[in-house]
């Protein structure tokens, strides 16, 4: 049994930056590398995350509207000129609410005190 927040760590966070990489490579035309610097992470994470290398059995939450939603926002943001630090720190508001929900694997264990 995990606790939410090794949850989000393991899954939820890999499939956001998952769907964030894509979007701006696919949708928006940036170059991996392009994509690289805006996320502050190596262009060879953004292929892995590209080609479904890293973040395996994250599927369950990429396909969650409000995971999709919140990582398209934040694609937007950043192409926007908001800095990444920024962005990110509404990652832990998406957690909140998914925690709130019921969102998580059932079997995991809510200690987050957030």
């Amino acid at each position: 049994m995990r606790t939410a927040c090794e949850e989000v760590v393991k899954y939820v966070l890999p499939a956001y930056r998952s769907i964030i990489a894509k979007d701006l490579v696919y949708s928006y035309g940036l170059t991996q590398e392009q994509a690289a610097k805006t996320m502050k992470i190596s262009q060879a994470v953004i292929s892995y995350y590209i080609t479904a290398k890293r973040g395996k059995g994250v599927k369950r939450y990429e396909e969650l509207k409000i995971l999709n939603d919140r990582a398209h926002e934040d694609s937007k943001r950043l192409l926007d000129g908001v800095p990444i630090e920024t962005v990110s720190s509404g990652f832990c508001e998406l957690c909140t609410l998914m925690r709130k929900n019921n969102m998580l694997k059932e079997e995991v264990i809510n200690t987050c005190t957030h």
